[in-house]
């Protein structure tokens, strides 16, 4: 224990005797420690109060890799042109386009306002205008968010309907009931002929239906049969902004396909009223306004006035008249 204490003592005594070593002046004070950090720099640099300065060189500019240049450019393009197929066409755009038809093709009927179409089951029923008995239309239909193009313009039979649509191959309730509504003066027939034709099909992942639905009504108001035929998106993207922006409304190049141009054949009966039910489930009353056809037992809470003989207007068109 003795040992230990004096080793332990003679250890602090060291210690003590190195804190009282004599420490170099560079370490001493303020002013040789300042005059030794600026003896580090040249004599062309001094040192200024509150800003520090190093005699380093610049750092070299980094060296461009050629080899990856192209890549890069390649890549840059790529994500424009994946933005640009992600930029999807609204209502606004689409009547933008349907104006300058209207203007070049004053005996094309249908080319109207796709919001007009819109409707609710059991609530509302489309409000087109409706297409002359023996006239062709030419029409987009926007059925679950995704547009489409309707016509006959294709056919002999004024009630068979030719469909393009860049996604699907099946015809909804929504493209039945709005084309009823733009038939309705087709009376000859309680059913509709659809004709699902070979569109081409956008590729998986992009927004761009509203571009393939522009590119079929440009083409068939042109009397240009566009089934069985391919476009190339950029082509496609670009020639469609070309034509808004010189105001013209001309056709978009097609690839032709070694397909046949129909896929299948549909005949189904007219879906009309807000219930969107064909009309042999009720006795039906035609309004004076639209001439469209409605079940009395649907609409006679909202239109109690319902006479035999006497004139009735649907709950849409009464609607249109109070504003």
């Amino acid at each position: 224990m003795k040992a230990q204490k004096s080793t332990s003592h003679a250890l602090d005594l060291s210690s003590v005797s190195w804190r009282k070593r004599k420490r170099s002046k560079l370490y001493h004070s303020k002013p040789t420690r300042t005059e030794a950090v600026g003896s580090l720099f040249s004599e062309d640099t001094p040192v200024q109060k509150g800003k520090r300065t190093t005699t380093a060189t610049a750092k070299p500019p980094k060296r461009v890799d050629d080899k990856r240049q192209p890549e890069k450019e390649e890549s840059k393009q790529q994500m424009t042109l994946h933005r640009r197929l992600q930029a999807e066409l609204d209502d606004e755009d689409i009547e933008r386009d349907m104006r300058l038809l209207r203007i070049k093709f004053p005996n094309m009927h249908g080319l109207q306002a796709t919001v007009v179409g819109t409707c609710v089951k059991n609530v509302s029923a489309p409000m087109f205008t409706a297409v002359p008995e023996g006239a062709k239309f030419v029409q987009p239909l926007n059925v679950g968010d995704h547009w489409i193009t309707a016509t006959n313009v294709l056919s002999d039979n004024d009630n068979e309907v030719q469909i393009f649509d860049s996604m699907f191959r099946n015809i909804n309730e929504s493209i039945v009931v709005e084309c009823t509504n733009l038939l309705r003066r087709h009376e000859s027939r309680d059913t509709i002929t659809f004709s699902c034709r070979h569109f081409a099909q956008q590729t998986t992942g992009t927004r761009i239906c509203g571009h393939y639905a522009v590119a079929a009504m440009i083409a068939l108001c042109h009397g240009v049969d566009v089934s069985a035929h391919a476009y190339d998106e950029n082509v496609l993207v670009n020639e469609l902004e070309n034509n808004v922006q010189r105001g013209v409304c001309e056709v978009i190049d097609s690839v032709p396909m070694s397909a046949e141009p129909e896929i299948q054949r549909r005949e189904v009966w007219k879906k009309w009223c807000i219930c969107h039910r064909e009309t042999g489930v009720g006795s039906m009353v035609m309004c004076d306004g639209c001439k469209n056809w409605f079940h009395i037992r649907c609409v006679e809470r909202r239109s109690p006035k319902i006479t035999p003989f006497g004139r009735w207007t649907c709950p849409g068109c009464t609607l249109r008249k109070r504003k």
